[in-house]
């Protein structure tokens, strides 16, 4: 009926594993590290992947408002269409060539890729982390390290200023935008 009712008192207990693992980790404190390691670069990958997918509808959404203001200056459509092959650009090597793959040809692994084996293939597992494992960790924070910064000069720079063109000019509203309005 809408109300909380303690059941019992909080107690405290230790936890062991079973000791059933086919292949243990000899040091579950390096295991538990990389686990989180790898964590913190999914969350950082995912995190990318949806900033990249809202940086694509803004744009989309950005073009079809152009297209209903025929006063906009026409250099707004190309830098519309230039910001938009920049970010189709990050969008590959963050998530891998789709239309490749959609042909069911050989692409070469993308950060996402390679994070989502990682975690696929070693969370699940008490077995410390193979080569491969790492070696994808490696490759993946460094290639993601090396590619954040410019997603974040297009997001953070070049969308921006966009969209304030975009405001400036009187396009109608977009998400993204906060819009100016005075009496």
């Amino acid at each position: 009926d809408g109300e909380i009712v303690e059941l019992g008192e909080p107690r405290s207990f230790d936890t062991v594993p079973l000791g059933t693992a086919t292949l243990p980790a000899a040091d579950k404190g390096l295991l538990l590290a990389f686990q989180q390691q790898t964590a913190r670069l999914q969350r950082a990958v995912m995190g990318a992947v949806q900033t990249v997918s809202e940086a694509q509808n803004q744009l989309r959404l950005l073009r079809q408002a152009l297209d209903q203001s025929p006063a906009a200056p026409a250099g707004l459509r190309d830098t519309v269409a230039a910001v938009d092959l920049r970010l189709l650009d990050l969008q590959e090597t963050l998530s891998g060539d789709r239309t490749v793959a959609g042909r069911s040809e050989p692409t070469r692994p993308s950060i996402t890729n390679r994070v989502q084996e990682i975690v696929s293939g070693h969370w699940q597992s008490t077995s410390a982390p193979t080569s491969t494992h790492r070696r994808n960790y490696d490759i993946a924070a460094a290639e993601f390290g090396a590619w954040l910064p410019r997603l974040r000069e297009l997001v953070e720079g070049d969308l921006r200023r966009l969209l304030e063109r975009a405001e400036a000019a009187g396009v109608p509203w977009t998400p993204g935008r906060v819009p100016r309005w005075e009496p």
